[in-house]
């Protein structure tokens, strides 16, 4: 990266009846998306409209262009494989299910602490996969930068096991279907015994992470 590149220029914006900076990507290329023009700010984040490398148009927020792992426009999910093939519409489905029903083993982790997943996601996996884009690999997991903030797209990447530990220092973790889970939540969830999950864990956790 160049020097101007790290010390890209600030473009002036008018949002909410003042003009505001924000800092300029257009030019800036991850992935396949190359970012155009400034679209508009939602909830204080700056949206860039985009052009990915297949032809297809889409509007994204700083943060999916700065931080994600994987650029791509997600227009692929529209045809080749029904949704339940994609590894992604589990996960999404996952918290879904922990978010917001109560009979959820893992509501009481998640729900009914207030952690909730936006609504924009909520209502369209479409939505969450062209925020999120696809995993790089099948060790990545969605990780909330604020762990006691909602599932948004300017508060989840994809991260890796050891990124997540540095996120979740002093909790023992394993990665089971897409989802970093507690010792505590994946015996809930699995019905394995806790003692059993605690000593399979400290043999070889491959074995929880591969449990069907």
């Amino acid at each position: 990266m160049t020097k101007e590149q790290r010390t890209q220029k600030k473009v002036k914006v008018f949002y909410d009846g003042k003009f505001r900076n924000v800092k300029n990507m257009a030019g800036h290329k991850n992935g396949q998306l190359k970012v155009i023009s400034f679209s508009h700010i939602e909830k204080n984040l700056a949206y860039w409209n985009c052009e990915c490398d297949c032809g297809n148009k889409v509007t994204k927020p700083v943060t999916f262009l700065t931080y994600r792992n994987i650029k791509q426009c997600g227009k692929h999910l529209e045809f080749g494989k029904p949704r339940s093939k994609v590894p992604e519409y589990g996960i999404w489905l996952g918290i879904k299910a922990r978010c917001h029903r109560k009979s959820e083993p893992g509501y009481k982790y998640y729900g009914a602490r207030g952690i909730k997943m936006c609504k924009r996601w909520k209502n369209s996996f479409s939505n969450f996969y062209a925020d999120m884009g696809p995993r790089s690999n099948n060790s990545m997991s969605i990780d909330r930068i604020n762990v006691n903030g909602d599932y948004c797209p300017e508060n989840c990447r994809w991260a890796s096991t050891k990124e997540q530990s540095i996120n979740k220092r002093n909790t023992r973790r394993i990665n089971y279907k897409g989802q970093m889970l507690t010792l505590k939540e994946f015996s809930e969830i699995t019905g394995l015994n806790i003692n059993t999950v605690k000593w399979k864990y400290s043999y070889n956790k491959k074995l929880l992470e591969n449990y069907e």
